[in-house]
């Protein structure tokens, strides 16, 4: 059988209705398809438990991971008076870089500076950036304070635990594409399978690979080789 043909068949039994699953024990193919579906299924239920601990009153309760740096004027009101918006830092980064910006002594030289000013600058340095690190340390008493929720609610287990059953499916979905078909028959069903994944189906990972297709093809076609 030239390559050709063998491909050809396998397109044509790909779109044709097929139950899918281990035929013998002897049937490699089927039993990684079985295994695909059992991961997935343990997949979903680790994500269901994860996502009941998102919804619950515990994570709702995690503080924002926010601190108000500064108030924008935005304009002024009929009396004259400053109209103003919050300024917030949403990272330790954000604060640092809020702070430089108000640091206007970084336009001048030192060698330029008098002795009076070098001491002004010295001073109002030593007040911006005491304000900084009072913010970074407010923000980090935030995140230690999600932290300790996260920890007690069991999100963090719940999240690697996802971590572990998503990166179980792919490897068996791995192993399934890059399996070679050692008949016709098989190339069918691999071809088949994949489709029905690729096209119906939510209950897969072979979406996030763009190289899936390409994957498959490459082993169906080392069958012919």
């Amino acid at each position: 059988m030239d390559r050709r043909t063998f491909m050809k068949g396998a397109i044509v039994a790909a779109s044709t209705p097929a139950t899918l699953g281990a035929e013998s024990l002897a049937d490699p193919l089927g039993e990684l398809f079985e295994r695909q579906k059992a991961a997935y299924d343990a997949d979903s239920t680790e994500w269901d438990r994860f996502s009941d601990i998102i919804d619950s009153d515990a994570m709702r309760n995690t503080p924002e991971m926010r601190v108000q740096v500064g108030r924008l004027i935005i304009g002024r009101n009929e009396s004259g008076r400053k109209i103003t918006d919050p300024i917030y830092a949403y990272d330790e980064k954000e604060i640092r870089d809020h702070f430089a910006k108000h640091d206007h002594w970084t336009f001048f030289k030192r060698e330029a500076l008098s002795e009076a000013e070098i001491a002004r600058k010295t001073r109002e340095q030593a007040t911006l950036f005491a304000r900084m690190d009072a913010k970074i340390a407010e923000f980090q008493a935030l995140e230690a304070e999600a932290e300790r929720i996260k920890e007690e609610c069991g999100y963090n287990d719940a999240q690697r635990s996802c971590k572990a059953s998503s990166d179980a499916v792919k490897d068996v979905e791995r192993l399934i594409l890059d399996y070679v078909p050692a008949t016709l028959e098989e190339a069918s069903r691999k071809a088949r399978w994949i489709l029905d994944m690729w096209e119906s189906s939510d209950d897969t990972y072979l979406r996030d690979n763009p190289d899936t297709l390409e994957l498959a093809l490459r082993s169906i076609a080392r069958a012919t080789a």
